[in-house]
């Protein structure tokens, strides 16, 4: 499959997969001009839906919300991972407001019980979009970085923004100090944190199972 490539402005970045969107040729010798920390956002992606499905009865229909240009692999691993789960999936693709929007009706159509929020920053930078769809539709959904559900999401599960940006500025001083960035190994953030808001959950009228909280490393009450 031939793969997209687009020119950064930097040697450093944060990106899903920095091999497969073409910036390097592997993860330990990145050897191009770019390297950075890479998130693989595949396995997250279906991380998400078994950590949503704990709060949905078994045989539940979810949304898989991507934007409009995702790697065929994003909807496939995600549609696996339902399968193993029980649960019926659906996707729904949007680059605007408006098709979000439309992917709202979709899922108020297919009657499903949540909403999978997949990797994409254009879908994280109209979160706030998506937080108030999700209520006024009350379905549970699940997002990416864990500052979705501190700011109104119900769950969120991914690496820690802060600490990535630290992994990043390690990589700034090496380079500063005459280091290639195809010399250095592309880093793995060092944990994902899932984040549970309560308020969320009240509001929308579900209860989060116990085994969920105590996984959380933070739950906003």
């Amino acid at each position: 499959m031939k793969r997209r490539t687009w020119l950064l402005a930097t040697p450093v970045a944060s990106l899903g997969d920095l091999v497969a969107s073409g910036y390097a040729a592997q993860l330990g010798r990145p050897g191009g001009r770019v390297t950075g920390v890479s998130f693989l956002p595949f396995p997250l992606n279906a991380k998400r839906l078994e950590l949503l499905a704990q709060t949905l009865p078994r045989g539940s229909a979810v949304l898989n919300l991507a934007d409009r240009q995702p790697l065929p692999e994003a909807i496939w691993v995600v549609e696996d991972a339902g399968r193993s789960l029980g649960l019926v999936t659906h996707a729904a693709y949007a680059s605007t407001a408006a098709e979000i929007d439309a992917a709202f009706g979709t899922a108020r159509r297919l009657r499903v019980a949540g909403v999978n929020v997949l990797n994409s920053p254009f879908l994280y930078n109209l979160r706030a979009h998506i937080f108030q769809l999700a209520a006024s539709a009350k379905l549970p959904a699940i997002y990416q970085w864990p500052d979705a559900a501190r700011e109104g999401g119900l769950m969120a599960y991914g690496p820690s923004l802060e600490a990535m940006n630290r992994q990043l500025a390690g990589y700034a001083s090496r380079i500063l100090a005459g280091a290639k960035a195809a010399d250095l190994p592309i880093e793995q953030p060092t944990r994902s944190e899932l984040v549970i808001n309560l308020k969320t959950a009240r509001a929308l009228g579900i209860t989060i199972p116990q085994s969920l909280l105590l996984r959380a490393v933070e739950v906003i009450t």
